[in-house]
């Protein structure tokens, strides 16, 4: 499959048109305002950049810490982009959310150091010559109880996950398997240079305590080539857990405590389910893939489905044979998905979530069900469990909100790859300080540029753009490059999708050439 070369990107960035903060500040502190000294917390900023992708260099970036007249001066150890949304929408809400609406926050994760006493301190993050207010941070003597993730999700929607099937043990909870290490997100982490910190891991099954190895690890952030493309990936510190083999398949009782500047605190509590990849026969539903997200919930035959599953071992022992299968009464079929992240970006770690792009075809229309399909496991234990869908006999149309002259703003990632492959000593023809570049804001633009096609028209010219032409496809901003021969005045826009065997109707717009 023939991709956009920041595709890649849009597995875990998404600059859309964010609401920006003007001024440069601390808009919280995560996970909580307070800490203990020894604890790695993150201050998150806003107004940083008009560009909510662009990347941060820590060692660009200084917070200060001040309590009774002293400063403390610390580098991040990691520093982010995120998105949250200032209007969340309600709970029952069953759409995406709404994007306008959301703010991009650059999170700077630091060690609280040694030094501060009980009480307040005054937190400021340095940023060149920008300075943010003081943000309070209070200095406790005891740990919190940390916050514990879930599944990592890996998808290039902002969908919500799929409704857990009633019957299924724990369907959306961690699955950690017996003997391995997994990667579990905590927060806070602590310093795991400091001998008096430490994240502390028990699991319960039964009557008998399981203590677990855990170790903090940090993963350096960049660029990563890939083929096609170049990936952007997120400085992080995660928690490596060694699963104790001793325990059982099964469910169990996880606990997560912290120790930080020698004292501990009150764990968190979740329930997991311990699988064994030796037992597949035994425990088929334990060890089956599990579609957490599949999206859109209504698509047209041969238009894009995107699925995430939770983990590449249940697509063990070739995830690249994959299949995703529809079914509708008595009939089903099966296809090879287009795009499957297991193979275009290959992992030895087993807990990895894998993102995969299938298209349906016309020989069920209306309501179906999709499942992920592990063939050398058979249907015991290599299917995943149903999620409804609504296959149409017609391709949808993408929705055109905006188009416009590329900003600054908006180029500010495409020159940042452009820079990286350059000092790389590669050529990077998505993006070229010469030409301009037109940002047109879409919902519901197939991701492949083989399944969608856009034309220019003026003065009565209309120009097809072709596959040179795309540069960008980023949730719902896409960048063109602009042909040379258009002049100043009105221009009109038309995109389609292309399905199965025909195209939808014609998104358009008319926008203003300056």
């Amino acid at each position: 499959m023939k991709t956009l070369s920041s595709l890649c990107l849009i597995l875990t960035l998404c600059p859309l048109a964010f609401a920006q903060t003007d001024s440069f500040h601390i808009e919280q502190i995560s996970p909580y305002a307070r800490a203990v000294p020894g604890q790695i917390i993150e201050a998150r900023v806003a107004g940083l950049s008009e560009t909510p992708t662009i990347m941060v260099n820590p060692n660009d970036v200084t917070v200060e810490l001040t309590q009774d007249a002293n400063k403390l001066e610390v580098r991040p150890r990691t520093a982010s982009n995120t998105f949250v949304s200032k209007s969340p929408e309600p709970a029952t809400s069953q759409g995406p959310p709404d994007l306008s609406k959301m703010q991009a926050l650059w999170s700077m994760g630091f060690v609280v150091p040694k030094g501060l006493h009980p009480g307040e301190v005054d937190v400021v993050v340095v940023y060149g010559q920008r300075r943010t207010p003081p943000s309070k941070l209070i200095i406790e003597t005891r740990p919190a109880r940390p916050i514990v993730g879930s599944t990592t999700v890996e998808r290039i929607s902002v969908a919500s996950l799929s409704p857990a099937p009633s019957g299924r043990v724990n369907d959306l909870g961690l699955r950690l398997e017996r003997g391995a290490k997994a990667q579990l997100h905590v927060l806070p982490l602590v310093d795991p240079g400091d001998p008096q910190a430490a994240i502390l891991v028990t699991f319960k099954q039964g009557e008998q305590v399981f203590e677990a190895q855990a170790t903090v690890r940090h993963e350096a952030g960049g660029a990563r080539q890939m083929n096609p493309g170049v990936r952007f990936l997120r400085e992080r510190d995660f928690l490596e857990v060694d699963v104790p083999a001793a325990l059982e398949s099964g469910s169990a009782k996880m606990a997560i405590s912290i120790r930080a500047n020698g004292e501990t605190g009150d764990a968190a509590m979740m329930p997991v389910l311990i699988t064994d990849a030796t037992r597949v026969a035994e425990l088929p539903a334990e060890n089956a893939p599990r579609a957490l997200v599949v999206d859109p919930k209504r698509v047209g035959a041969g238009q894009a489905l995107s699925i995430s599953v939770d983990h590449v071992r249940t697509l063990n022992p070739d995830p690249k044979q994959a299949m995703v299968m529809f079914e509708q009464g008595g009939v089903r079929y099966t296809v090879k998905p287009e795009m499957n992240s297991a193979v275009s970006n290959p992992t030895k770690d087993d807990d990895s979530p894998v993102f995969l792009l299938a298209r349906p075809t016309r020989q069920i229309i209306g309501n179906a069900q999709v499942r992920v399909f592990n063939a050398a496991r058979g249907e015991q234990g290599g299917l995943s469990s149903p999620t409804p869908v609504e296959i149409l006999d017609e391709v949808l149309a993408p929705e055109l909100i905006s188009a416009g002259e590329s900003t600054p703003a908006e180029l500010a990632h495409l020159r940042q790859m452009y820079e990286m492959q350059r000092a790389a000593g590669r050529v990077f023809p998505e993006f070229s300080p010469e030409n301009r570049y037109l940002s047109i804001r879409v919902r519901g633009l197939d991701v492949s540029p083989r399944h969608f096609q856009v034309s220019l028209e003026q003065d009565g010219q209309e120009t097809h753009l072709g596959f040179a032409d795309y540069s960008s496809l980023a949730g719902e901003l896409f960048i063109v490059r602009l042909p040379r021969g258009l002049h100043k005045g009105p221009v009109v826009l038309r995109v389609w999708n292309k399905g199965a065997e025909r195209l939808s109707e014609p998104a358009t717009t008319t926008f203003e050439l300056k």
